[in-house]
């Protein structure tokens, strides 16, 4: 049996290095803390609670992030964690956010959706959500009986 040529096990080991150097990279990126002084929006959206939450009783904390492009535009987004009735609507809402360029050109999101007393019969659930600087939203709605 021939011995195996050494430039081909350096060929192989330097093949495997260059496939998973992108998901090093990725990761590095996404353990990337974001310092609130980077965080300056631009424009944000209202939000209010989803009436199919309110009807589940559903509520809770979503934590999304961002990845921003060089004008501060939102790209896209991810979710971190939260409840997965409210997941959809966080994305959908973060992606109409815009924000100053940040040198990690990523933000995160807290979504705070909290429930309060019960609603009153074909009233609206919630008002305008509340903002605070820099990046908490808070989203309140009220409790729904199914036949509503």
């Amino acid at each position: 049996m021939k011995p195996a040529n050494p430039y081909c096990k350096v060929f192989w080991v330097a093949a495997v290095l260059l496939m998973f150097s992108p998901l090093v990279a990725g990761q590095a990126q996404q353990d990337q803390s974001i310092s609130d002084r980077d965080i300056k929006i631009v424009h944000s959206e209202d939000l209010r609670f989803p009436r199919v939450a309110e009807v589940a009783n559903v509520e809770g904390v979503v934590v999304v992030k961002a990845a921003l492009d060089e004008n501060g535009n939102v790209t896209s987004v991810v979710t971190i964690s939260g409840n997965p009735l409210l997941l959809q609507l966080s994305i959908n809402n973060a992606l109409k956010w815009k924000f100053a360029p940040n040198p990690e050109r990523a933000i995160t999101i807290i979504y705070n959706y909290r429930l309060k007393g019960f609603c009153r019969a074909n009233k609206e659930s919630s008002g305008p959500s509340k903002l605070e600087l820099p990046n908490f939203i808070t989203i309140t709605g009220c409790r729904r009986t199914v036949q509503e």
